[in-house]
């Protein structure tokens, strides 16, 4: 049960409002950083700061669609398969490919 305290910070009231029934919401007051849990199942991160998701094990996402939007993504991986495993390697631009066979690029990214 988070602790929702009733006093005042920094001119701002303590608690986090327009609250459903049903809905929970997890966060911290002097950042307004939270986790919301809506009553449509839905799952709202928001962070004024970065977000770090760390884990020993497999971390795994299914989703019907996933959109990303960022300035750069970085990708450090010893593997990337685009589509699965399996698949051929992929050219980049400016990698050498002669008679439809990839002569120089990454040995890193395939994709089905």
């Amino acid at each position: 049960m988070p602790f929702i305290p009733q006093e005042e910070f920094e001119g701002e009231e303590g608690r986090f409002k327009d609250l459903q029934p049903g809905e929970v919401l997890v966060g911290n007051l002097l950042t307004r950083a939270f986790v919301k849990f809506d009553r449509d199942g839905h799952i709202i991160v928001e962070a004024n700061g970065d977000v770090e998701v760390t884990a020993t094990g497999d971390v795994s996402v299914s989703a019907g669609d996933v959109t990303i939007q960022v300035e750069n993504a970085i990708v450090d991986a010893d593997s990337v398969l685009l589509g699965g495993t399996g698949g051929p390697a992929v050219a980049r631009v400016g990698d050498s490919v002669s008679n439809g066979i990839i002569t120089s690029g990454s040995s890193k990214v395939s994709a089905t």
